[in-house]
């Protein structure tokens, strides 16, 4: 599944990292607006999926925040308390839902 596409195609504007570091770079870099965040827990980079969660919920505690994986299901301890786990395969429609249920929150 391309999630990115599936999210542009839904509308969103995306903007796409393939690490942890390179995620953090362009949160941190300032001036960015998130309003959602999908990331696997198996992200490469210095930290996995569900510690950037915790930290893009620092830095944006309004935006929806969606982890998946299709190997672990994280204790509910290593994600933030707004965070949806989707288990891999996700179907683009729940994807959608859980993005948009987030939104709502």
């Amino acid at each position: 599944m391309d999630v990115a596409l599936i999210l542009q195609q839904a509308g969103f504007d995306v903007e796409e990292a393939g690490n942890s570091d390179e995620a953090l770079r362009k949160l941190n870099g300032g001036g960015c607006q998130l309003d959602a965040l999908v990331t696997d827990v198996q992200m490469p980079g210095a930290i996995d999926g569900c510690v950037l969660a915790k930290r893009v919920h620092e830095l944006f505690p309004d935006a929806a925040i969606v982890v998946i994986s299709g190997v672990t299901k994280p204790p509910p301890e290593e994600m933030p308390p707004t965070a949806t786990f989707l288990a891999k395969p996700v179907s683009p429609e729940c994807l959608l839902r859980a993005i948009k249920s987030g939104l709502e929150a």
